[in-house]
């Protein structure tokens, strides 16, 4: 029998970006099988906007890879710096309110690993374990951890610069990362990114090399549970980056 099973799962793992850039928000939707609900079958991957109450499973794992060189005007080399950091962000977020397709006004996001690596020393976040209520007030969203106590420091910036450009238009990003054409478990496509890093490019602060990025999206499996279908996306990417930040402060590559 045909029909349509919930997706709920996103794995984002080694996008490999000079800069990670929070493109990738959280995929949610609808796979609708084309055929016999068997294993292999072949689905078509289709976004569901959810509801309040509908929970998704976000796994992020990035790599920036800084490299930077200054020179004097005799062409000396002063300084040569190779640095890499990794991140990984692992969570559980749940829409609490939400009026029609429009992006949720409250979410609450249950971390269970956030931290980030470089060199060979690994610090932990202070949202790692953490539950935190995100509640959109006045038109700005707020960051508190359940239980009362506000977010603040590195962990609020980044919620903040994540957030802060989240609008009801998302989900058109969103669509550009899925297939074109119904793909079964363990199938790739790959990613329209000069549309993808257009559309990013539209906050300013970031300036990419399109022609020299690669993506690409991946269907890793399709389960069952509580009688429902369920399934794993992955995505990868890397990203140049030519251009970060606006004014004195903006970094050319």
């Amino acid at each position: 029998d045909s029909g349509t099973v919930p997706f709920a799962d996103s794995v984002i793992p080694g996008d490999n970006l000079m800069k990670r850039h929070a493109l990738i928000t959280a995929l949610s939707g609808l796979l609708a099988w084309t055929a016999a609900s068997q294993a292999q079958e072949a689905v078509t991957i289709k976004l569901k906007t959810r509801g309040e109450g509908d929970t998704i499973v976000i796994s992020k794992n990035s790599t920036t890879n800084s490299k930077i060189k200054i020179a004097d005007g005799g062409g000396k080399v002063l300084a040569d710096v190779n640095e890499t950091e990794k991140e990984i962000v692992e969570f559980t977020e749940t829409v609490q309110k939400r009026e029609g397709t429009k992006a949720p006004t409250k979410l609450e996001r249950q971390y269970t690993k956030s931290q980030k690596t470089k060199g060979d020393k690994t610090t932990e976040s202070a949202l790692q374990g953490k539950i935190v209520v995100i509640e959109k007030i006045e038109g700005k969203y707020g960051f508190m951890f359940k239980g009362g106590e506000t977010v603040t420091g590195a962990e609020a910036k980044a919620l903040q610069k994540e957030f802060g450009k989240r609008s009801d238009a998302d989900a058109e990003l969103e669509k550009l990362m899925l297939p074109p054409n119904a793909v079964k478990p363990g199938e790739s496509w790959k990613l329209e990114l000069p549309k993808i890093l257009k559309e990013i490019g539209k906050e300013g602060d970031l300036v990419t090399d399109a022609a020299k990025s690669t993506g690409t999206g991946k269907l890793l499996k399709t389960y069952t549970k509580n009688g429902k279908k369920f399934g794993v996306m992955e995505f990868k990417m890397t990203v140049p980056v030519t251009v970060i930040g606006k004014g004195p402060g903006q970094l050319k590559f």
